[in-house]
């Protein structure tokens, strides 16, 4: 049997055409793209050790067990945060395509069938009061027009209600930092009291409302609205399982087939007991095993010239996980 007989690339890497970056921004983008196709970034997202993480504190939240709904995803450019983040989005702005992603996988994570999101990117968003395209997605526009310097943990509970609400941030650090502290100080002092207001309702057992921000740790003064109520921090770059994520993103054959590919491509025995108990630290832990590995497979006849160069950037630990 042929390596390529085994293998079943995604059409994109195929033809070349590997969308490696994802934006939050290009959520609500008209273009054809993986960030605003729900259905499109489940196929090609492997719930990793880090948005599994993420997904046991919404999970706690929702079954009563803890009150936290606010949850940041931190780490460096290339961690995977966006990519995280648009796909907890989907989870709550698209349950219904989300439950059976989530079935695929067997991950029991009770989502309302009815649940309202909005996410917020500053690459795109460049507003002096970050609450109000807030409310104007969630339909609080009437909310909005009764408020006055800020919005107060009663404004927040009356835009949530009964619902299941989630609010998602990219990027927030870099928009705190481009304020003036001596000329925006009223201005920063009112989104503050907001931000503060808003996590401390996703704080409250009674509010099934969540708050995710992406970090980079690159704000202290943000950083110290967020100490406030000490939301869960899941670190997105230490999630242990990045060959994982790199092979379910390339490939439609299924990991478990791919994990036990790689050890025959490797020259490796595979264990006669049970595969569940394989990581990626044994299983494609040197360099020079995935150098091996990238070489055979690039020689093999499913593969065009694009695809080979998407395969060479994996090979030099180019990551391909959204900023």
């Amino acid at each position: 049997m042929q390596i390529a007989d085994l293998l079943q690339p995604r059409e994109e890497v195929i033809e070349g055409q590997f969308q490696g970056v994802l934006q939050a921004h290009k959520v609500g983008d008209s273009a054809d793209r993986l960030e605003n196709d729900p259905t499109r970034l489940l196929s090609m997202t492997y719930p990793s050790n880090a948005l599994q993480t993420a997904f046991e504190r919404v999970d706690d939240k929702l079954r009563g067990s803890d009150s936290q709904g606010g949850i940041t995803l931190s780490g460096p450019y290339g961690a995977g945060k966006s990519h995280g983040l648009i796909t907890l989005y989907h989870l709550f702005n698209s349950p219904n395509i989300s439950k059976d992603w989530l079935a695929e996988w067997n991950i029991d994570l009770p989502l309302p069938d009815t649940t309202r999101a909005s996410i917020l990117s500053t690459s795109e968003t460049d507003a002096d009061q970050i609450w109000e395209p807030i409310f104007d997605n969630l339909n609080g526009s009437e909310i909005l027009e009764g408020i006055k310097r800020y919005p107060t943990t009663e404004h927040i509970e009356a835009l949530v209600g009964d619902d299941t609400v989630a609010i998602f941030f990219d990027e927030i650090e870099t928009w705190w930092e481009s304020f003036d502290r001596d000329e925006d100080g009223e201005l920063l002092e009112r989104n503050e009291f907001f931000l503060q207001n808003l996590l401390e309702v996703a704080n409250d057992p009674e509010r099934n409302l969540f708050v995710f921000v992406t970090l980079l740790d690159k704000s202290p003064g943000f950083k110290r609205i967020l100490n406030r109520t000490n939301p869960y921090a899941v670190d997105m770059n230490d999630t242990g399982d990045r060959e994982r994520i790199i092979l379910h993103r390339l490939f439609e054959t299924p990991v478990r087939k791919l994990m036990n590919l790689v050890y025959a491509m490797s020259s490796r025995t595979i264990p006669t007991t049970t595969t569940t108990q394989l990581t990626p630290r044994n299983w494609v832990s040197s360099s020079d095993t995935r150098i091996g590995w990238w070489r055979r497979i690039r020689s093999t006849p499913n593969f065009s010239n694009s695809s080979t160069a998407c395969m060479r950037r994996v090979g030099n630990n180019r990551v391909f996980v959204a900023r």
